[in-house]
């Protein structure tokens, strides 16, 4: 496995693999899933979250094949709304014939959320890689970043929340979905994006289907301190 640009060759390499991309020069326009909504936990409040995600990649119009890739991850509120404020680590776990590479980083997010509506802007970079081949690798020089601008309606118990927006990555770019409903202790997520090439390294179109649990989900009195 070669390297070209500190951690973030490996690890597209390892997912071009999974991708059948041949000769492993050109890599699709991956920018990851990190199934979180445009709301965020109430102030001192964890959640951990892990989600299951599927990468489709098409390239002149041909069907070239699929992965997927798994999303650990953890954050925790830092402000009363209506600041939407939180921090946490991010995570991407990738599979090929059995052997397993992955990404670790951090993600913020920062915006508004009240019962009528929530944004939210969501940076986050991957600073180590752990590659089968090559252990764990840390770069701080050429950061796997992306970032997230994501809107949706307001934040309350009981009813269904839906995030859109669009995501851009070192690798790609393109729009983003996510609907998330609070069942029991638990936070469920579906997340859609298609994702475009803006890099000369990336080609075609990448479309990701993913479901999250995150936990534990907002309760009734998590809505006192929302604004109007």
């Amino acid at each position: 496995m070669r390297y070209v640009r500190g951690i973030v060759r490996p690890l597209v390499l390892f997912a071009c693999t999974a991708l059948l991309a041949a000769g492993g020069c050109v890599a699709p326009p991956i920018a990851f899933h990190d199934g979180l909504p445009a709301w965020t936990p109430g102030p001192g409040k964890p959640e951990a979250s892990i989600g299951y995600q599927r990468l489709y990649w098409y390239n002149s119009g041909k069907y070239q094949g699929s992965t997927w890739y798994l999303t650990p991850g953890v954050r925790c509120g830092l402000a009363r709304p209506p600041l939407a404020v939180d921090v946490g680590l991010t995570s991407a776990v990738l599979e090929n014939d059995w052997q397993f590479a992955a990404l670790v980083g951090a993600a913020m997010g920062v915006g508004y959320q009240s019962r009528n509506a929530s944004v939210i802007v969501r940076p986050g970079a991957y600073f180590m890689s752990i590659i089968p081949e090559s252990g764990v690798q840390w770069g701080f020089d050429d950061l796997f970043w992306q970032v997230s601008v994501l809107a949706g309606n307001g934040v309350q118990t009981s009813k269904t929340h839906v995030s859109a927006g669009g995501r851009i990555g070192k690798l790609g770019m393109g729009p983003v979905l996510l609907v998330d409903h609070s069942v029991g202790p638990v936070n469920c997520r579906l997340e859609a994006s298609y994702m475009f090439p803006r890099t000369h390294d990336t080609e075609g179109r990448l479309m990701t289907l993913g479901f999250t649990i995150g936990g534990p989900a907002p309760q009734s009195e998590d809505e006192s301190g929302l604004g109007d």
